[in-house]
């Protein structure tokens, strides 16, 4: 069977529990399997960019409704420059609540906070990872499930087993994923890092 949409995942999670009478809860499973992608799987095809806009005499910019983890945050306008990171205890001891132009920035709750507080509208360009788009009807597919649906298909039926109470199955769902798991983790280093040999260059002086 194909495995390309979201029908195709669920009717292949029904063949693999041979269960007809699942067909109602196995989206569930499918959507607890991608609150466990969310937590666990990290590759560059969450990576994403979105250009945000601070508000004149407050501190803090909403971050996107699928952010899940800070990249790098770049001032574009006035002088554009890396902000650097701070924890919120530093951005606060450091800037306080003197305005100006943002030079830092930290992640506090649901909002980007920057220091000092931007005294005017300035863009921003925030690299992030992304949560994978859920499945649905309207959704049919996500980049997940078109470059590993094998992982896609153990994280559902993982989640299948407690609710059908089969231990031994959680044992053997839950290897084949963090199998697939550790595949796409591997492979995704692959293709990020180049793999010819460091050089170095020795300079004369």
């Amino acid at each position: 069977m194909a495995l390309n949409t979201v029908s195709e995942l669920d009717a292949t999670a029904a063949d693999y529990l041979n269960r007809s009478d699942l067909t109602p809860i196995i989206p569930t499973f499918r959507a607890l399997a991608e609150v466990r992608l969310n937590r666990e799987l990290r590759t560059r095809f969450q990576e994403t960019q979105v250009t945000l806009s601070t508000v004149a005499g407050t501190a803090t910019v909403p971050l996107p409704d699928d952010y899940l983890e800070a990249r790098g945050l770049v001032r574009l306008t006035a002088s554009p420059a890396d902000l650097s990171y701070r924890t919120p205890a530093s951005l606060s001891t450091l800037y306080g609540a003197n305005s100006g132009m943002p030079a830092a920035y930290t992640v506090i709750g649901s909002n980007i906070k920057f220091g000092p507080v931007p005294d005017a509208v300035y863009s921003v360009e925030l690299t992030y990872l992304a949560k994978v788009p859920p499945l649905s009807d309207a959704n049919p597919t996500n980049w997940v499930l078109t470059n590993s649906p094998d992982l896609y298909i153990y994280a559902t039926l993982l989640e299948s087993a407690p609710y059908l109470k089969e231990d031994a199955r959680l044992t053997v769902w839950g290897q084949l994923y963090d199998a697939a798991l550790g595949r796409v983790q591997q492979q995704d280093e692959r293709a990020r890092w180049p793999s010819s040999p460091l050089s170095i260059q020795v300079t004369k002086w």
